[in-house]
């Protein structure tokens, strides 16, 4: 109908700040979480697999019993 206006009311308003700031919870969560996959996989390992406790661990292991 031409001359009517969308009418928004304090509901209507709070229902879309209501979905934003999920929104924006949602995407700063994953944001963090890509940052420490990133940090986890770009990490040194804690304990080379050239270290003497790996092969003696690694024999204790392969013993037949």
């Amino acid at each position: 109908m031409p001359g009517m206006k969308p009418r928004f009311t304090i509901r209507d308003l709070f229902w879309l700040m209501a979905v934003l700031a999920l929104s924006l919870g949602w995407w700063l969560h994953y944001r963090k979480m890509q940052a420490s996959i990133t940090r986890l996989q770009n990490a040194a390992p804690m304990v080379s697999i050239q270290d003497d406790r790996i092969e003696k661990g690694m024999h204790y292991d392969a013993v037949e019993y």
